[in-house]
């Protein structure tokens, strides 16, 4: 729509009236609306079901942790990928947040537990233990 005011602006179209340069606007804000939609940028599709927002990891153990932690609960997830994925620290955090920066070391302390819990968990099934493996 700044295109449309843009081409107002650079118009030597003399308005009879308000509402003539009311109308006129209108006619040009629809046409260049048509322009966008009939551009090459819109028939470039992609599915919305790939996970195509996640970082690309080197190997699978990388990407098997991410996971996990996209697993957590929201305010432990939050915690977890600020602090090691955006390499924030606690105050950064906690001011992002809107709570304390003891706060947020206790959650981070929560999630570790719950991540490690979670990844012992798949690699040793309860009734395997580690020497068995």
């Amino acid at each position: 729509m700044q295109t449309a005011l843009l081409r107002l602006l650079e118009s030597d179209t003399a308005f009879e009236s308000e509402a003539h340069m009311r109308n006129w606007l209108i006619h040009v804000a629809v046409n260049e609306s048509r322009k966008i939609l009939r551009g090459a940028w819109r028939r470039h599709t992609f599915s919305l079901n790939e996970d195509w927002d996640a970082p690309a990891f080197d190997n699978t153990a990388q990407r098997e942790l991410f996971d996990a932690v996209m697993h957590l609960p929201h305010k432990d997830r939050i915690v977890i990928h600020l602090f090691y994925y955006e390499e924030m620290t606690t105050e950064e955090i906690a001011c992002i947040l809107s709570v304390k920066p003891a706060t947020v070391r206790s959650r981070l302390m929560r999630a570790r537990q719950k991540l490690k819990r979670e990844l012992t968990e798949e690699s040793f099934p309860a009734n395997q233990t580690l020497k068995e493996v």
